[in-house]
Protein backbone atom coordinates (compact mmCIF):
# COMPACT_ATOMS: atom_id res chain seq x y z
CA UNK A 1 0.00 0.00 0.00
CA UNK A 2 1.25 3.33 -0.71
CA UNK A 3 1.26 5.95 1.97
CA UNK A 4 1.59 9.95 1.61
CA UNK A 5 2.84 11.43 5.29
CA UNK A 6 -0.32 13.66 6.55
CA UNK A 7 -2.99 12.08 4.16
CA UNK A 8 -6.68 11.72 6.08
CA UNK A 9 -7.79 9.10 4.57
CA UNK A 10 -7.18 5.20 4.44
CA UNK A 11 -8.29 1.92 2.96
CA UNK A 12 -7.21 -0.44 5.15
CA UNK A 13 -7.35 -4.79 4.62
CA UNK A 14 -9.13 -6.80 7.67
CA UNK A 15 -9.66 -10.44 8.22
CA UNK A 16 -12.58 -10.89 5.64
CA UNK A 17 -12.49 -7.53 3.24
CA UNK A 18 -11.84 -3.57 3.32
CA UNK A 19 -12.78 -0.43 5.42
CA UNK A 20 -12.27 3.14 4.56
CA UNK A 21 -11.89 5.92 6.92
CA UNK A 22 -10.67 9.52 7.21
CA UNK A 23 -9.38 10.36 10.60
CA UNK A 24 -8.77 14.35 10.54
CA UNK A 25 -8.78 15.86 14.18
CA UNK A 26 -6.11 14.55 16.71
CA UNK A 27 -8.79 12.64 18.61
CA UNK A 28 -9.96 11.25 15.47
CA UNK A 29 -6.49 9.93 14.64
CA UNK A 30 -6.35 8.61 18.46
CA UNK A 31 -9.47 7.01 18.31
CA UNK A 32 -8.69 5.25 14.85
CA UNK A 33 -4.89 3.94 16.16
CA UNK A 34 -6.83 2.16 19.28
CA UNK A 35 -9.71 1.19 17.31
CA UNK A 36 -7.42 -0.75 14.95
CA UNK A 37 -5.35 -1.80 17.47
CA UNK A 38 -2.23 -0.04 17.64
CA UNK A 39 -3.06 2.56 20.23
CA UNK A 40 1.06 2.45 20.58
CA UNK A 41 1.50 5.01 17.57
CA UNK A 42 -1.81 6.79 19.14
CA UNK A 43 0.93 7.85 21.83
CA UNK A 44 3.95 8.67 19.45
CA UNK A 45 4.70 12.17 20.61
CA UNK A 46 6.09 12.21 16.98
CA UNK A 47 2.24 12.25 15.88
CA UNK A 48 0.68 14.02 18.55
CA UNK A 49 -0.51 17.01 16.27
CA UNK A 50 -1.72 16.93 12.95
CA UNK A 51 0.73 19.21 12.16
CA UNK A 52 3.73 17.30 13.08
CA UNK A 53 1.62 14.20 11.24
CA UNK A 54 1.73 16.21 8.16
CA UNK A 55 5.64 17.21 8.16
CA UNK A 56 7.25 13.77 9.76
CA UNK A 57 8.95 11.29 7.14
CA UNK A 58 7.91 8.51 9.94
CA UNK A 59 4.42 8.90 9.60
CA UNK A 60 3.82 6.87 6.24
CA UNK A 61 5.70 3.82 8.56
CA UNK A 62 3.43 4.55 11.59
CA UNK A 63 0.18 4.50 9.18
CA UNK A 64 1.39 0.80 8.13
CA UNK A 65 2.14 -0.12 11.52
CA UNK A 66 -1.80 0.45 11.90
CA UNK A 67 -3.01 -1.06 8.93
CA UNK A 68 -0.97 -4.27 9.98
CA UNK A 69 -2.34 -4.51 13.41
CA UNK A 70 -6.10 -3.73 11.83
CA UNK A 71 -5.29 -6.98 9.79
CA UNK A 72 -6.76 -9.11 12.23
CA UNK A 73 -9.78 -7.57 12.81
CA UNK A 74 -12.80 -8.73 10.91
CA UNK A 75 -14.61 -5.58 9.21
CA UNK A 76 -17.43 -5.49 11.45
CA UNK A 77 -14.98 -5.59 14.27
CA UNK A 78 -13.18 -2.46 13.01
CA UNK A 79 -16.38 -0.14 12.14
CA UNK A 80 -17.41 -1.16 15.59
CA UNK A 81 -14.32 -0.14 17.31
CA UNK A 82 -14.07 2.80 15.48
CA UNK A 83 -17.74 4.10 15.61
CA UNK A 84 -17.24 3.24 19.77
CA UNK A 85 -14.09 5.10 19.25
CA UNK A 86 -15.90 8.45 17.52
CA UNK A 87 -13.96 7.67 13.98
CA UNK A 88 -16.13 7.26 10.64
CA UNK A 89 -15.88 4.44 8.85
CA UNK A 90 -17.03 2.49 6.39
CA UNK A 91 -17.13 -1.09 4.34
CA UNK A 92 -15.59 -1.10 1.06
CA UNK A 93 -17.69 -2.69 -0.91
CA UNK A 94 -17.13 -4.44 -4.76
CA UNK A 95 -18.92 -3.09 -7.61
CA UNK A 96 -21.00 -6.63 -7.93
CA UNK A 97 -22.44 -5.95 -4.73
CA UNK A 98 -22.81 -2.36 -4.52
CA UNK A 99 -26.30 -2.40 -6.15
CA UNK A 100 -27.93 -4.44 -3.61
CA UNK A 101 -26.44 -2.12 -0.32
CA UNK A 102 -29.04 -0.47 1.70
CA UNK A 103 -28.52 3.14 1.03
CA UNK A 104 -27.61 2.68 -2.75
CA UNK A 105 -31.04 0.45 -2.95
CA UNK A 106 -33.13 3.81 -0.77
CA UNK A 107 -31.66 6.83 -3.04
CA UNK A 108 -32.06 4.86 -5.96
CA UNK A 109 -28.53 5.28 -7.47
CA UNK A 110 -29.13 2.51 -10.15
CA UNK A 111 -32.17 1.84 -12.66
CA UNK A 112 -32.84 -1.07 -14.59
CA UNK A 113 -34.84 -0.99 -18.01
CA UNK A 114 -34.62 -3.29 -21.28
CA UNK A 115 -32.33 -2.60 -24.28
CA UNK A 116 -33.77 -4.35 -27.21
CA UNK A 117 -30.80 -5.67 -28.49
CA UNK A 118 -29.18 -6.91 -24.96
CA UNK A 119 -31.79 -7.43 -22.35
CA UNK A 120 -31.90 -6.08 -19.14
CA UNK A 121 -29.23 -3.44 -18.57
CA UNK A 122 -28.41 -1.43 -15.05
CA UNK A 123 -27.57 2.23 -15.21
CA UNK A 124 -27.42 4.77 -13.10
CA UNK A 125 -29.68 7.04 -12.55
CA UNK A 126 -29.30 10.77 -12.71
CA UNK A 127 -27.32 12.60 -9.81
CA UNK A 128 -29.72 15.20 -9.70
CA UNK A 129 -33.52 14.89 -9.17
CA UNK A 130 -35.52 18.33 -8.36
CA UNK A 131 -38.68 18.40 -7.62
CA UNK A 132 -39.56 21.13 -10.50
CA UNK A 133 -37.55 19.49 -13.25
CA UNK A 134 -37.67 15.74 -12.29
CA UNK A 135 -34.71 13.78 -14.26
CA UNK A 136 -35.64 10.80 -16.00
CA UNK A 137 -32.95 7.84 -17.44
CA UNK A 138 -33.45 9.26 -20.84
CA UNK A 139 -33.81 6.44 -23.60
CA UNK A 140 -31.81 4.13 -24.40
CA UNK A 141 -28.50 4.22 -26.25
CA UNK A 142 -29.53 3.46 -30.50
CA UNK A 143 -28.31 0.35 -31.97
CA UNK A 144 -25.94 1.76 -35.46
CA UNK A 145 -28.53 3.25 -37.70
CA UNK A 146 -31.25 3.09 -35.87
CA UNK A 147 -31.64 7.53 -35.65
CA UNK A 148 -30.32 8.04 -38.95
CA UNK A 149 -33.22 9.42 -40.61
CA UNK A 150 -34.18 11.11 -37.16
CA UNK A 151 -30.98 12.88 -37.10
CA UNK A 152 -30.64 13.83 -40.65
CA UNK A 153 -34.14 14.89 -41.11
CA UNK A 154 -33.48 17.39 -37.74
CA UNK A 155 -29.97 18.86 -40.11
CA UNK A 156 -32.39 19.45 -42.66
CA UNK A 157 -31.63 16.49 -45.27
CA UNK A 158 -34.70 15.74 -47.48
CA UNK A 159 -36.13 12.08 -47.62
CA UNK A 160 -34.15 12.05 -50.93
CA UNK A 161 -31.20 13.21 -49.75
CA UNK A 162 -30.98 10.60 -46.84
CA UNK A 163 -32.03 7.95 -49.38
CA UNK A 164 -28.70 9.39 -51.18
CA UNK A 165 -26.49 9.04 -48.78
CA UNK A 166 -27.28 5.74 -47.79
CA UNK A 167 -27.52 4.02 -51.39
CA UNK A 168 -23.47 5.34 -51.68
CA UNK A 169 -22.90 4.04 -47.91
CA UNK A 170 -22.07 7.30 -46.52
CA UNK A 171 -24.81 6.53 -43.48
CA UNK A 172 -26.26 3.66 -41.95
Amino acid sequence: MLVAPGRSYEVVRHANGWTTSSPVTDAEFRGWCRALGAAHVADDPRFETVDQRLVSPEFADARREVTRAAASLTVSEALARMHAEGVNGVEVVSLDTLPSQPQVVVNGTFVARTHRAIGTVRETAPVADFSVTPASAGRAAPMPGEQTDELLTELRYTPEEIAALRAVGAVA
